[in-house]
């Protein structure tokens, strides 16, 4: 793994060879036809752009759905907020069919409390008019809690971003004095929003940015990282031959009060429940001097199902998480499948 940035962590492709081979105390010596299948599985690495950094997998690993995006005010609170990111490939008229379909069911809805009160409250027209913010009820209880939820279209791609507001402008809270004294934000909130789209394009996940930012799975956000803003960025790779083998990446800015090992009781009586022992648990350093910790286990990876599979866990920058050394998690996983979509994928603008 290596950065868009100046070099801090390395991961070489080796914790996808421990995973799928290593089912023992001590990992055994690859027998001449797990050699050649791994040195056939290994021949062509594709780089992969995720949040901050690069990474080369091979090129029978395909992205997965699993994967998100939030973008947040740090230190990160509930009233500050967090944006949730979404992009996928659509065309400019699927787009505007979606958008107004959205459009027109935010406005049937009403407030469950007083039917009379509409759900969405107005709309504001992106400055590149390719798109609406919707400011609607969160989650149709009350007026005063708000989302504010963007549809955009930029180059081929539709982005969606959701952050959540409070507005006690309304007649109702003018007695609340607990909420008067906290405000609304809807406004700051609304400039975050803005400021975010502004700096986020598609892009297909094959392409490597040129200049400094984060990816997403199907997008880019461009610009330096800040101890200002938290990034925290999920995707899934999953084998196009072998769909039970699942590389999970994660990041963030934060960081935790205790590392991966610190961890090992929690994990081992976890592990009991489902039939699994932990298979190795150590600490190392990579090439590049990044230390991490890493715990390869086995167990039933499926209720329904009595085979074992493996799970290999790394995790660096435990207690330091923050902009320019996050928190980074990455997961193995064999024997389990992503879970099926509850819905088409491909209607981003849909639901919440």
């Amino acid at each position: 793994m290596r950065p868009l940035l100046p070099a801090c962590c390395m991961i070489g492709v080796i914790l996808l060879m421990l995973s799928m081979a290593g089912c023992q105390p001590v990992a055994p010596t690859l027998t001449s036809k797990e050699q050649v299948f791994m040195n056939n599985y290994t021949s062509e690495m594709v780089p992969r752009c995720f949040g901050r950094y690069l990474i080369d997998l091979p090129a029978d690993m395909k992205p997965g759905r699993l994967s998100g995006a939030t973008f947040a005010i740090f230190p990160y609170t509930e009233y500050s907020g967090g944006i949730r990111v979404k992009v996928i490939s659509m065309s400019k008229e699927q787009f505007d069919i979606q958008l107004a379909k959205r459009e027109d069911e935010l406005k049937a809805k009403h407030i469950d409390a007083e039917p009379q009160q509409p759900y969405l409250d107005n709309t504001i027209s992106l400055d590149d008019r390719t798109g609406i913010i919707f400011n609607r009820s969160e989650n149709g209880g009350s007026r005063g809690a708000r989302t504010l939820e963007l549809h955009g279209w930029k180059d081929g791609y539709a982005i969606k971003m959701t952050i959540d507001a409070a507005d006690v402008s309304y007649p109702e809270y003018q007695e609340d004095k607990q909420l008067q004294d906290l405000g609304s934000n809807v406004q700051p909130k609304l400039a975050m929003l803005q400021s975010l789209y502004a700096r986020t394009s598609g892009r297909t996940n094959d392409e490597i940015p040129s200049g400094p930012g984060t990816c997403i799975q199907n997008g880019f956000i461009s610009g330096p990282a800040s101890d200002k803003m938290s990034e925290s960025i999920s995707m899934n790779f999953v084998s196009r031959s072998m769909p039970d083998v699942i590389f999970h990446l994660a990041t963030d800015n934060v960081h935790t009060k205790t590392t991966l090992l610190d961890r090992m009781p929690d994990i081992r009586h976890a592990l009991d429940v489902v039939h699994g022992h932990v298979i190795r648990d150590r600490s190392s350093v990579t090439k590049s001097g990044q230390s991490y910790e890493e715990v390869l286990t086995t167990k039933q990876m499926d209720d329904n199902n009595p085979l074992m599979g493996q799970s290999f866990k790394l995790e660096a920058n435990s207690k330091m998480g923050k902009a320019h050394n996050p928190l980074i998690n990455v997961s193995f996983d064999n024997g389990k499948r992503e879970a099926p979509p509850g819905h088409d994928e491909s209607d981003l603008l849909s639901g919440g």
